[in-house]
């Protein structure tokens, strides 16, 4: 216990020494102030602000707001005109792909370094939002999507203060100061004009500039991370990039709740884009040449074609010879599959009884434990017998066609077939018309580990991958084994212990193959095909995003409703 405690501390005392202090005579840049300010934040969220404004009256804060927002918007279009201004006079050569972090003591060098300073002191003052809606008791306002995206980007922005202050890391700051300028013009309005507070197309055009601003982070930070020539650290790109992410994903399912859920809100958003499209017929009308966007069209669709038939062509053929091999059996299963779900099995399943099942049911369980732990079992005896030596860190794949190359692709097209025989889940569920059961998590997740299990029998079958059938299935083998149990005796469905703990071993499957695959995406030395690595790296975080997402909503609000 001694020897790890004491590799942590040598471990956080490496990194705290690796610091840039070439600006450490500035406030706010020491590590104790920033812990300082986010336990200070969250105590005066959590506990302090509601404590002491239990029994008060909401503070009018009108003039207060009306001189914060002016203070937000000159701020940010100083630090947006300033970024602008350094770049244009002394980097007009900015290298948006990968620009490398001047560490020096140059004069640009020191005010690239005061640039991301000035950006992590707006976010420390962003922190005020949620101050003013606990004095105003808007509880409301102070959810988790707020109290989390002020916390992890002021986060965010201290990393990139104390170890990477510039270089490529100054586009961070630059697009989020431009979306705040939008935002703080739009809440400065507000309070002149409360009724646009009330008016969705130009909230729902705030939340769409935010939603952009994560996109646009997404791939300026996803570039650099994909090259391995990019001296920028790595792992902090990819941080940025998996966060970016995250935080789409939520202002996403919050733009779902707040403007798609509303049938009514939806029909003015339709009767709203009707001048734009008019518009945007209006202006392709008048183009000079309406012959050319035919010729345009055609050559779009040929680089479309041409691009899908390289893609295609570089699929592994070895095990084309085994059934559901072939890029049309998946695109067959697959929409076959969402057909039957949403049209068919519904509309047949109208006016008949549930079937009963329950026998076919303990058949599939007990064929799902046994082939998993069968799967599960293969592979540890495959490494422990042939590869005693296996690469965690980065396994290249083996495309000969020797015996342990072919076993090792058997081994994925083993798994995907595992990923085709689940579908029979949501089958039994339209059969026995559990609706409820079919949501967008359940078929999404289907869904997407077919597609993935698929690109991975087509294009990385082996190495690398094979622990993702390895911990999916082991999961697989748990979570069917309580199904089987819970026929038997089905009290266990209610049981909310067990049924917690299943959701759990889900999401620490995700973590465990997010934290995995960061090792090879990270390594420029990794021969792995990057872009599929970060592909499932941000599967695995979407996907333990809704699996959450789930896990709070069924037993985190339901306990608390049920204390209430």
């Amino acid at each position: 216990m001694a020897s790890v405690i004491g590799l942590i501390s040598n471990a956080i005392s490496e990194i705290l020494q690796s610091r840039d202090t070439r600006i450490d005579d500035l406030p706010f840049t020491s590590p104790s102030s920033l812990i300082l300010v986010l336990v200070s934040y969250m105590y005066f969220v959590k506990i302090g602000g509601p404590s002491y404004m239990s029994k008060r009256e909401p503070y009018a804060l009108q003039k207060t707001i009306i001189v914060y927002n002016i203070i937000q918007i000159v701020l940010n279009a100083a630090l947006f005109l300033y970024a602008m201004y350094a770049w244009w006079n002394y980097k007009p050569h900015f290298n948006f792909a990968c620009d490398p972090i001047d560490r020096g003591t140059g004069v640009f060098a020191i005010k690239e370094a005061r640039a991301v300073y000035y950006y992590y002191c707006l976010k420390l003052l962003d922190l005020c939002d949620t101050v003013f809606f606990v004095l105003k008791k808007k509880t409301g306002q102070v959810s988790f999507l707020h109290v989390y995206h002020h916390f992890i980007v002021l986060v965010f922005t201290y990393k990139a203060v104390g170890w990477s202050p510039g270089g490529h890391f100054m586009i961070l700051g630059v697009i989020n100061s431009f979306v705040h300028v939008i935002m703080y013009t739009y809440y400065l309005f507000s309070v002149f004009k409360p009724q646009l507070q009330r008016n969705v197309a130009i909230k729902r055009s705030v939340t769409t500039i935010q939603m952009i601003q994560f996109l646009l982070l997404m791939f300026c930070f996803g570039r650099p991370l994909l090259n391995p020539d990019c001296p920028l650290p790595k792992m902090f790109l990819f941080e940025v990039v998996a966060q970016n992410v995250f935080l789409f994903c939520l202002f996403a399912n919050f733009y779902y709740r707040n403007y798609c859920v509303n049938q009514r809100v939806l029909n003015k958003a339709k009767i709203q884009l009707i001048p734009l499209v008019i518009q945007f017929q209006s202006l392709v009308s008048r183009r000079p040449s309406q012959s050319t966007l035919p010729r345009r069209m055609a050559s779009v669709i040929g680089l479309i074609s041409n691009k899908f038939s390289e893609i295609v062509q570089n699929r592994d053929t070895r095990l084309d010879h085994l059934p559901f091999t072939s890029p049309s059996s998946l695109v067959l299963v697959l929409v076959s599959y969402v057909y039957f779900v949403k049209r068919y099995g519904p509309s047949y399943m109208g006016k008949r009884e549930p079937f009963a099942l329950q026998t076919t049911i303990i058949i599939y369980n007990l064929i799902q434990i046994v082939l998993n732990s069968a799967y599960v079992l293969h592979t540890v005896h495959y490494w422990w017998t042939h590869k005693p030596y296996f690469n965690f860190a980065c396994q290249p794949i083996d495309w000969g066609s020797n015996v342990l190359a072919i076993t090792e692709a058997k081994t994925v097209y083993y798994f995907h077939c595992l990923k085709l025989l689940d579908l029979c889940d949501t089958v039994f569920f339209v059969l026995k018309k559990n609706a409820r059961q079919i949501s967008f998590l359940h078929v999404y997740h289907h869904v997407a580990v077919l597609t993935l299990s698929y690109r991975c029998l087509a294009w990385s079958p082996g190495g690398q991958f094979i622990i993702i059938g390895t911990v999916n299935s082991f999961v697989h083998a748990i979570m069917y084994t309580y199904y089987l149990f819970s026929v038997f005796e089905p009290q266990l469905k209610e049981n909310v212990t067990i049924k917690r703990g299943v959701t759990t071993i889900q999401m620490i499957q995700f973590l465990i193959l997010i934290t995995y695959f960061v090792g090879p995406l990270c390594n420029p030395d990794c021969p792995l095909f990057k872009p599929y690595v970060l592909e499932l790296i941000l599967q695995n975080v979407f996907l333990l995003y809704l699996f959450g997402n789930f896990y709070y909503r069924t037993y985190c609000v339901k306990k608390v409703q049920k204390c209430k």
